[in-house]
């Protein structure tokens, strides 16, 4: 789902929400599609991100994530259903981008450095070799059922 928001000579600000379909809804025998499938990279119904390069689109959708604060213009189409009349977001042409900052990988989203010390493994001590490491409880008047976690 993608946001526009456009700035007006009287500074109110509107928001119109737009997306599109990752999925198809319906089977199509004869393009071997089944309902539930996603539709590929490259159909034209596909929205994509698109900066200006010497005067042209260039696609950068799958190598560009686009930070908070980028601008842009949006294309989209009318579709009609029984529900009424709907935009479709068609694709977005970057006019200021502020790039995100990719993660490195998954350690780096949870601060793991060569620093870090490995995982401590602390053997199961249940009664048929399931592992249950809830916390033992000293106060013995309170049972609770800890099977269901």
């Amino acid at each position: 789902m993608s946001s526009i928001v456009c700035n007006s000579t009287r500074s109110f600000r509107y928001i119109a929400k737009l997306k599109s379909r990752g999925t198809y809804q319906q089977d199509d025998p004869e393009r071997d599609i089944r309902a539930g499938d996603v539709v590929p990279y490259d159909s034209p119904s596909r929205p994509k991100l698109y900066e200006v390069v010497d005067g042209k689109p260039v696609d950068i959708t799958q190598t560009t994530q686009p930070a908070n604060g980028s601008r842009g213009v949006v294309a989209f189409r009318a579709t009609n259903n029984k529900f009424g009349t709907f935009p479709v977001l068609s694709g977005v042409l970057v006019t200021e981008l502020i790039e995100a900052e990719r993660q490195a990988n998954l350690a780096s989203d949870f601060g793991i450095t060569d620093n870090t010390p490995s995982t401590n493994r602390l053997p199961s001590n249940a009664p048929g070799g399931e592992d249950n490491h809830a916390p033992e409880q000293e106060n013995d008047s309170h049972d609770f059922d800890t099977d269901w976690m």
